[in-house]
């Protein structure tokens, strides 16, 4: 995981490269697995009727002309809300594609966190490389845009423990911290989502 680059006056993040990436090769999966609809459920997509069209002109395509199509729908996509698309291939096919969707956005979640403790640490000192023990220590209750979002996603989660995770991979990068921070994310997502038809049953 890279640095991410930041905005210090406003304290917001920008993704970093291999998180919008993913997102990027998430809306291509979506945009192939539309392809794939019957003609008639095309027609049925809640998405403009203009890339309706275009979504139908990619099925008699082959090789690389399908392949520059799929990349200009999902650049269209990109700059829009995929999620009733999600659902209503969900709905339509079982697709998996909605797992994955969750993947990548818990992973997404997870790299801003981590890039957002990254900086907040090479703010303190001007020596990122020295030992990881004489580094100074940060405030665990930092103003974090990060922990805002993920709070604001997925309520519940244990924040001080996101925290405490995040500054110790700032501090000496070991993977194991990244793994239980997307471990602690995937545990709270799937709360979630068995809470959700209960929910829905009262309403």
């Amino acid at each position: 995981m890279g640095r991410g680059k930041g905005n210090r006056k406003s304290g917001t993040l920008r993704p970093s490269k291999s998180a919008r990436k993913r997102d990027a090769l998430a809306v291509f999966d979506l945009v192939e697995e539309l392809a794939e609809l019957p003609p008639s459920l095309v027609t049925e997509l809640p998405v403009e009727e203009d890339i309706r069209r275009l979504i139908q002109e990619i099925q008699p395509l082959r090789g690389g002309a399908r392949k520059r199509l799929i990349k200009f729908i999902a650049k269209r996509l990109r700059s829009l809300d995929t999620t009733p698309l999600l659902a209503f291939v969900a709905e339509r096919r079982g697709s998996r594609l909605q797992e994955k969707q969750r993947f990548h956005r818990l992973e997404r979640l997870r790299d801003e966190l981590v890039n957002e403790a990254i900086g907040l640490l090479a703010e303190d000192t001007a020596e990122p490389l020295v030992d990881a023990d004489a580094l100074p220590e940060p405030d665990p209750n930092w103003p974090s845009p990060a922990i805002k979002a993920i709070d604001a996603a997925l309520p519940g989660v244990d924040t001080n423990e996101l925290r405490r995770l995040a500054l110790a991979y700032a501090r000496n990068r070991k993977k194991a911290y990244s793994r239980q921070i997307f471990r602690l994310l995937a545990a709270a997502d799937e709360r979630l989502r068995l809470q959700q038809p209960v929910n829905s049953k009262r309403t």
